[in-house]
């Protein structure tokens, strides 16, 4: 059998794709987005701006104006990330520190793994597999990544093309892909692509390409912590619940499977509760029994990550935080779970 990399099914798969109108229009209104984040935070071109950047211009919660809302939202066809207010309170109290990982990203002279593997960690929530740094430098360096920020969505697609990692950090860095650094990772996943890219569909934008790669294999939700031993029961509550009490109940069931693997406190007084996601990332909630009741009781929004409620009421309006209605989800993960039982007895 041919490799991947080499199948012309799928490059002409990719070529097809990337003729469609829908994707023609995904791709004019990436570059439209890449033009005006050029045109708001011109750091390549005028790096002295970096300087000149305030707090609110770094961060502010519901401006459509600031960096980071450009960054998580005003770029969204570029590529997501997912970023939590804490984490972005968390640069604007580090402005300085911002500042010089900016001008690190915005540094022609440096390669990519240089810009990656600079000290984003030192502010928390910038760590880890570093999501945020690789849309920011891909925002301002767009002929050079691809516009695909995590490390494991990259080895995803590598193995559905029949790429080998190791073959492009051995060639740029001399170092085994495991061995690697996340920034050396991040460059040589990018040299692979834009390489497979020029070889087999030249003519098609890279732009192009991430969205048919999301397309065409799409990435397995994130695995979470298993299982703890002695939980016999497919759920602790016979009834729906009634109650904020009886939400946090639920949650604290079923936490995990929610893409939650850890609770790291619960509390009294606002917000209820501080969790970490499956990215690494801390998470501020708050319980509700009804969505509605975070307005009533009258929280403030910027404190606060996420509203985890039993039923969303609010229709068509939306708030700040976010939203997760249990209703809408755990339905679903105990049809999962009767079938992991009854596989388990066949």
């Amino acid at each position: 059998m041919a490799p991947t990399n080499s199948r012309p099914d799928l490059v002409s798969k990719l070529k097809e794709f990337a003729l469609k109108d829908e994707t023609k229009a995904d791709v004019r209104e990436a570059k439209r987005q890449l033009a005006e984040f050029a045109k708001r935070f011109p750091f390549r071109t005028q790096p002295s701006s970096i300087d000149n950047l305030k707090p609110s211009a770094v961060y502010e919660k519901g401006s459509k104006d600031s960096f980071f809302y450009w960054v998580q939202f005003g770029t969204s066809h570029v590529g997501g990330i997912k970023v939590w207010a804490s984490t972005l309170e968390n640069a604007k109290s580090k402005l300085d520190d911002l500042k010089g990982l900016l001008k690190t990203a915005a540094n022609d002279s440096l390669s990519l793994h240089e810009k990656v593997d600079a000290p984003w960690d030192g502010i928390k929530g910038f760590g880890a597999d570093r999501n945020i740094a690789k849309k920011i430098i891909t925002l301002l360096y767009p002929e050079k990544a691809l516009g695909v920020f995590s490390t494991p969505h990259f080895e995803h697609f590598a193995s559905k093309l029949g790429l080998d990692p190791n073959l492009a950090t051995r060639e740029l860095f001399r170092e085994d892909y495991e061995s690697s650094t996340v920034g050396e990772k991040f460059e040589g996943f990018n040299h692979l692509f834009f390489k497979w890219r020029n070889e087999h569909a030249p003519e098609v934008d890279i732009l192009a390409l991430k969205a048919f790669l999301y397309t065409e294999f799409p990435v397995p939700a994130p695995e979470t912590v298993p299982e703890r031993a002695g939980v016999l029961g497919v759920t602790g509550l016979l009834f729906e619940p009634e109650n904020e009490m009886g939400v946090v109940s639920m949650f604290s069931e079923y936490h995990h499977k929610l893409g939650f693997p850890f609770i790291v406190k619960i509390q009294n007084g606002f917000p209820d509760a501080t969790v970490i996601d499956s990215d690494g990332q801390p998470v501020a909630i708050e319980f509700e029994h009804k969505a509605s009741n975070f307005i009533l009781h009258g929280h403030p929004p910027g404190i606060c990550d996420l509203v985890v409620c039993w039923e969303n009421d609010l229709g068509a309006r939306t708030i700040e935080p976010d939203i997760l209605a249990l209703k809408d989800r755990i339905k679903e993960i105990i049809r999962n779970r009767f079938k992991e039982e009854e596989s388990r007895t066949e």
